[in-house]
């Protein structure tokens, strides 16, 4: 199901939006048999391609959509906060999520989690940087979310306009 709705999607002669399900449906299914990061890259995809079409949907099927979005973010959520010692690589994950427009309160929550877990244990002087940088980079979800919009504008500012 993956292969052939990838290369419906790159032909171009059928509809995206029935492939991009498609395809988002087989990640699901495939996330199922995985484990650790590949388990999460696949389930990061199938959000994606969930979330590509949601402008051009009908309200009643845009409604239904971001419900099974925003369910599949939470589990990737759930899955990155077991990963202990990897805050930074969950932090990561999560605030992709962010970039690409969902803003639900709940993710800033989990990143900031994440970041003050990592400042109340140690940290080495090599991950300083990293840190600051994760930090500034929450400031700046942060701001642009009261702004009303996502960082990378992949969804625009869509789910600020639904929730």
């Amino acid at each position: 199901m993956i292969d052939v709705s990838r290369h419906a999607l790159v032909s171009g002669v059928c509809d995206d939006k029935v492939w991009n399900y498609r395809l988002a449906r087989g990640l699901i299914y495939k996330s199922a048999y995985r484990k650790g990061e590949d388990k999460v890259k696949d389930l990061f995809e199938a959000s994606e391609k969930l979330s590509s079409d949601l402008k051009s949907l009908d309200q009643l099927t845009r409604k239904v959509r971001l419900d099974e979005i925003f369910e599949l973010n939470n589990y990737i959520c759930k899955l990155v906060s077991v990963k202990k010692g990897e805050r930074f690589s969950s932090f990561d994950i999560v605030s992709r999520l962010i970039e690409r427009g969902d803003v639900r309160v709940v993710l800033f929550d989990f990143c900031h989690r994440l970041l003050a877990d990592e400042r109340g244990g140690v940290i080495k002087p090599n991950q300083v940087s990293a840190y600051n940088a994760r930090v500034e980079k929450l400031n700046h979800l942060i701001r642009d979310r009261t702004k009303g919009r996502s960082s990378s504008g992949m969804m625009g500012n869509y789910f600020l306009d639904v929730i």
